[in-house]
């Protein structure tokens, strides 16, 4: 059984010590600029300083993301969590004031204040220098989980508590605590992806990108459905409101593509949240079938993509043609 969480943790913790250098320098890029560096900007600065041997886009690119967040296949600036900062001397102090936000986030959420929110005035900061204060609001944006959902980030910050996930916080006394409390959200969170996304034994996985409440919406679905059948049993297909779990949809959706052995995506009417999935789906290197509703025109960046032109209503030649591509595409004999 697939095990996200312990196979994620194993590779951030290596990817710290890899990079360590590029961490410290990092951080100490986020302490002066009171902002998380852009890749070209620090590659040029460890340039210009004759360090020619680190690759920022490729260390960028090689941090490990959450299990159930989303990654660009190119990140655009080098950003840093609690996690990758204990044992850093230089960022004790920041995270010592992390930890005192959130426990005053746990405190508003117990109080009468409606929505709760934690400012950059609170007494319980005053222990803590001005600039500290002031990047505390970018460092919380970039780790998650964490107990705050937005709110004003300038000098005068003031923090909207995440009423979800605020009371996995309570008691923490220490950074290393407040790691902790992050992991066990981060494993929980795996742990559902593994219950939801796991397909039985031999069995494999499409899964189906398509709008949900178009009146031919239904009738398509049924379509794959019937060329799905004509594989034997090989294959079963899934849509995302099949899905019955709690948890986040997004966070489902690309579940689901991540664990999907090939998708489905039926591109008729350029629904803009199959694009989305379809680019994802791309992005993680799945085997896409397209499908369009003949008489539809497909946008000019996949206009070459191989696929499947449908009749209205689709025809036993098209759910023919169908599992053919999918047969071919899966291995399937």
């Amino acid at each position: 059984m697939a095990n996200t969480f312990e196979h994620w943790r194993e590779t951030d913790q290596a990817w710290v010590e890899q990079h360590r250098d590029l961490v410290e320098i990092t951080f100490q890029w986020f302490l002066r600029e009171a902002e998380w560096p852009r890749v070209d900007a620090l590659q040029r600065w460890l340039f210009q300083g004759s360090v020619q041997t680190i690759d920022v886009q490729a260390a960028a690119d090689a941090k490990p993301h959450i299990p159930g967040q989303l990654a660009m296949m190119h990140q655009e600036r080098v950003t840093l969590g609690a996690r990758h900062l204990l044992g850093m001397p230089a960022a004790r102090r920041l995270l010592e004031l992390l930890v005192a936000a959130t426990l005053q986030a746990v405190e508003a959420y117990r109080g009468p204040m409606d929505p709760p929110s934690v400012r950059y005035d609170d007494p319980k900061f005053f222990d803590f220098d001005s600039a500290t204060v002031v990047r505390l609001p970018r460092f919380i944006e970039v780790d998650h989980p964490d107990a705050f959902a937005g709110g004003s980030y300038g000098e005068q910050w003031d923090l909207l508590v995440d009423t979800a996930l605020v009371r996995e916080f309570a008691g923490i006394a220490s950074p290393e605590d407040y790691v902790e409390r992050q992991l066990h959200i981060i494993e929980d969170w795996a742990a559902a992806h593994d219950a939801q996304t796991t397909p039985p034994p031999d069995e494999l996985t499409a899964f189906v990108v398509m709008p949900f409440g178009e009146p031919w919406s239904d009738g398509v679905f049924d379509f794959i459905g019937r060329a799905v059948g004509l594989l034997e049993g090989k294959l079963i297909a899934v849509r995302a409101d099949q899905i019955t779990r709690l948890g986040r949809i997004t966070d489902q959706i690309m579940g689901a593509l991540g664990s999907a052995d090939i998708v489905i995506a039926d591109i008729t009417g350029r629904n803009p949240n199959v694009f989305w999935e379809l680019g994802y789906a791309y992005a993680l290197g799945k085997p896409c079938a397209l499908l369009m509703r003949r008489g539809d025109e497909a946008p000019f960046d996949i206009y070459d993509h191989r696929r499947i032109d449908y009749e209205s209503p689709p025809t036993a030649e098209d759910a023919e043609r169908l599992a053919d591509i999918l047969r071919t595409a899966l291995g399937l004999t």
